[in-house]
């Protein structure tokens, strides 16, 4: 009987592991590219790639379940539809801007977010004064004429 003896130092073990971790780390390495989620596909890949090296696919393994998880977990265009959609509205002169946005470019005001306009515009109701057809409006004389006296 021929018995094979393999001897594997630390070394060894440790460059095995890291291989496992490199293969497996490619998986939320493509997937977060391909979905554009680099901050993940980094993380994924590079958690993978050292907790290969440490532990082996016991660490591995896990990490990617879990950074495919969080790539996968929500559509890309979910994320996109809603940063499309909240733009920014001027008070005064009713202008809608870009979420980006923080001044009106007319009057210089400081915007608002839509939802915020329309919810208090439901809120508030228009009130009209109105003035008697004798009433004189207060010239700029009526006023000079009081601060003499």
């Amino acid at each position: 009987m021929i018995l094979l003896q393999i001897e594997l130092d630390f070394y060894r073990i440790t460059m095995i592991g890291t291989a496992l971790g490199f293969i497996l780390g490619l998986i939320p390495l493509v997937l977060g590219l391909i979905k554009k989620e680099r901050k993940y596909a980094m993380f994924g890949f590079l958690s993978s790639l050292i907790g290969g090296a440490l532990l082996g696919i016991f660490l591995s393994i896990p990490v990617t379940a879990i950074f495919t998880w969080l790539i996968l977990r929500k559509p890309q265009s979910e994320n996109l539809s809603t940063a499309e959609t909240s733009t920014k509205i001027c008070p005064q002169c009713h202008t809608q801007y870009g979420n980006d946005v923080t001044f009106c470019l007319q009057d210089g005001t400081v915007l608002q977010d839509s939802n915020f306009v329309s919810s208090i515009s439901d809120e508030v109701e228009e009130e009209t004064i109105v003035l008697p057809a004798n009433a004189v409006a207060p010239t700029q004389a009526s006023f000079d004429k009081s601060e003499k006296s």
